[in-house]
């Protein structure tokens, strides 16, 4: 289980290294503004952590993975209402509803994923 998880986190990792969106213009924002997400992705029964699990911000068209100690940060969350996807292959996802994003917060947002049956 864990080899396939560490491929995984690999494939993802090569994969986000290599992708290139082209736009090569360079983006205006107020930094200043923008909140940050970030926690850490833990199995129920084991206790550890989730390397390869994905993070997604339903409506802010952002997607992250955890590193390998199951980590994960987001720091360009714009102002808003969002809903939070966590999922990994075997094991439940998981969805925070409603998760409001005020100018220049900081939410810890550690989860726990259970094994899928």
């Amino acid at each position: 289980m864990k080899k396939i998880a560490l491929i995984l986190v690999l494939f993802v990792s090569v994969n986000s290294l290599m992708a290139d969106n082209g736009d090569l213009t360079p983006k205006k924002s107020n930094d200043a503004t923008k909140s940050v997400v970030s926690g850490k992705v833990i199995d129920i029964i084991t206790g550890e952590s989730i390397a390869g699990a994905c993070i997604s911000i339903e409506g802010a068209d952002i997607k992250v993975y955890t590193d390998l100690d199951g980590n994960y940060s987001i720091s360009d969350v714009k102002p808003g209402t969002y809903t939070i996807n966590v999922s990994m292959i075997s094991y439940k996802s998981k969805e925070f509803n409603k998760v409001s994003f005020n100018p220049s917060s900081v939410l810890d947002k550690n989860v726990v994923l259970e094994t899928a049956n």
